[in-house]
């Protein structure tokens, strides 16, 4: 197909350089037509449009006067291919041997040479180009073509293009780099006023929202700025109607970059920002996306939502390059925002582990750090802790503390009542405010089930996430008694922790309370006296030191009372025959010299399990809590 690319509007000049520079306007000649690279599905198309993103096409460049008259040999759409620079035949021969893109973007000039060696020597010729990517041939005046050149170049997808008279090579070449260079030049030049309009909201730390107005004013549009999460942190619309469903375009632009079809981390910085079509209820809504990179890392996206469909190019070319630099911006001040709620975070965390560990050097310290963080210390308290919430140990695991803590002082907040949420190892602290904690009038009924209300209600948050990345699982919640003050506080965190370990080793699936477990909280004051611990070896050795040589003796034996003295059930428990089991806790017997079919001897081994126990769990708590003791 020959096509006349000549055109009357342009400006003539003798050497082509003032038709160059007058045609180089980088936002008024954006291609639309076969670079446009669509993609289906999820309702959405994608596209790559204005010069941000095509600095010079072949098309762009047949416009110039320069070229007027050319005699052009290409398929409908292989006149959007790229053009940066120009090389001979000689050079781009031997540029080829590099790679199959050695010569993307590269306009090769050929010579008399190509045609010396008929059409095999030239289809080998030409098949090295196009195998390297060239983006056409251009034979200059006066070089005559043989009939046969048109028909190969095109069976090799190469643009031929046949110059006018007095279209050299070397005012070719001056020609495509002026443009490039100029283009270049006005879009850095756009790129700096913009870098200087947002440099002026950072540096006043005025926020995301400030930075989106500031960019909606300078597109003239309405614009988004998602998170990681691809959660909306700001939303900017110049007029009421602008954008006719927010909602919607969020979820299919959501839908867009999961999908993957908005690069995430783009290689080329010069081609961050891409120009997307979404499909929505009541028609197509075009939108320029941009992620913020910073540090190889995404940090959330920048989306320019353009009120015209078709958007108009130069507009378009625009908010490509105002994208980009909003992206890198924006990215800024997220970072920014998350390192002085992490300072914040750390000063809550290290306040609530001063209280809970009773690290204060002086009152007035205590007094001085509780005023900062609004906390009164004279109020009623109580600890809520959980474990397998999250995994320490994992990246996975730090965004999800990150999330559980928010979800922890948000959970069941008034004005009035104060929560504190902070990691201690693998646990998640609560310091949740239960009262006023004054003397008189004080209900500690009332305290207690504010304390229960609020842990069942951290429960239902913790087990919908549980199983989740970062997660331990399973969730266990227990709490402390109720306290006033410091002191107070510090023994319900104590608490809450003997409740904690004491749930995991009794199996108990639900939340527990300090104060719940009546006989066990009682026998914990038991457990710290020397003849109660010597009482519970006595007791617990022998059948300890049995099981040694003959198996599971004691495990037989602490299955047979927790199940009531009732064989069949600890038959079935333990996964034994019941004359197994009744082998064994004959032996158990002649050990302890007790029947264990009496009630009281059964009570006997219970209670010495159960102190023994409790005495672990408080020592490894008190090693935990105080390690210096």
């Amino acid at each position: 197909m020959t096509v006349n690319a000549s055109r009357e509007d342009g400006v003539t000049d003798d050497a082509g350089r003032a038709g160059s520079l007058a045609s180089t306007d980088a936002f008024s000649h954006a291609s639309d037509g076969g670079g446009c690279a669509e993609r289906g599905g999820a309702g959405l198309e994608q596209r790559e449009v204005g010069d941000v993103h095509e600095p010079l096409t072949l098309r762009v460049l047949l416009e110039e006067p320069l070229l007027r008259g050319s005699q052009v040999h290409a398929g409908p759409d292989d006149l959007d291919c790229r053009v940066d620079w120009c090389l001979p035949l000689s050079e781009a021969r031997a540029e080829a041997l590099n790679g199959p893109e050695s010569l993307n973007g590269v306009a090769v000039v050929g010579a008399a040479e190509l045609f010396e060696t008929g059409p095999e020597g030239a289809a080998d010729t030409l098949g090295r180009l196009a195998g390297a990517g060239a983006s056409a041939l251009v034979l200059p005046a006066p070089l005559s073509c043989p009939e046969w050149v048109g028909p190969l170049a095109a069976d090799f997808r190469i643009p031929l293009v046949l110059l006018p008279e007095g279209a050299t090579f070397r005012r070719l070449s001056r020609l495509v780099g002026e443009k490039s260079l100029t283009r270049d030049a006005h879009v850095l030049a756009y790129g700096l006023s913009v870098q200087r309009e947002l440099a002026d909201v950072l540096y006043r730390g005025a926020g995301l929202s400030a930075m989106a107005r500031r960019v909606a004013r300078l597109s003239g549009r309405p614009i988004f700025v998602l998170g990681t999460q691809l959660d909306v942190l700001a939303y900017e619309s110049l007029g009421a109607g602008a954008v006719p469903d927010p909602d919607e375009l969020v979820r299919t632009l959501q839908e867009a970059i999961n999908a993957g079809r908005v690069d995430p981390v783009p290689r080329d910085r010069n081609q961050a920002s891409t120009l997307v079509q979404l499909r929505l209820e009541h028609g197509v809504v075009s939108c320029v996306v941009a992620p913020m990179v910073l540090g190889g890392a995404t940090y959330g996206w920048v989306a320019i939502v353009e009120l015209d469909e078709p958007p108009h190019r130069h507009d378009v070319a625009q908010h490509l390059v105002l994208a980009q630099e909003a992206a890198m911006t924006a990215g800024s001040e997220i970072l920014r925002l998350r390192s002085v709620e992490e300072a914040q975070e750390r000063a809550r965390g290290d306040f609530v582990h001063a209280l809970l560990h009773e690290r204060f050097s002086s009152p007035h310290e205590l007094a001085s750090r509780a005023t900062f963080h609004e906390f009164d210390v004279t109020a009623s308290y109580a600890v809520v802790v959980a474990g397998g919430a999250f995994d320490p140990a994992t990246a996975d695991g730090v965004a999800q503390l990150r999330r559980l803590l928010a979800k922890a002082e948000q959970l069941e907040s008034t004005p009035r009542m104060n929560t504190m949420a902070t990691p201690v190892g693998d646990l998640l602290v609560v310091v949740r405010q239960v009262g006023p904690g004054r003397t008189r009038g004080r209900d500690s009924a009332r305290e207690h089930a504010a304390a229960r209300n609020y842990a069942a209600a951290l429960e239902s948050q913790l087990v919908t996430a549980d199983g989740a990345p970062g997660t331990r699982g399973p969730v266990r919640i227990a709490y402390g008694r109720p306290g006033v003050g410091q002191p107070g506080l510090v023994r319900s965190y104590r608490e809450a922790r003997v409740a904690l370990e004491i749930s995991a080793r009794v199996r108990r699936e639900s939340v527990a309370g300090y104060a719940d477990l009546r006989v066990l909280a009682i026998l914990s004051e038991l457990a710290h006296r020397p003849d109660a611990v010597a009482f519970a070896d006595e007791i617990l050795d022998p059948l300890r030191r049995h099981g040694r040589q003959n198996g599971d003796l004691l495990s037989v034996v602490l299955a047979y009372v927790a199940n009531g003295g009732n064989l069949n059930a600890t038959s079935r428990e333990v996964f034994m025959h019941r004359n197994t089991v009744l082998y064994k806790l004959d032996k158990a017997a002649q050990l302890l010299g007790m029947d264990l079919r009496l009630a009281e001897n059964l009570f006997t081994v219970w209670l010495a399990q159960n102190i023994q126990m409790l005495s672990e769990v408080e020592a490894a708590v008190d090693r935990e809590i105080n390690p210096a003791t």
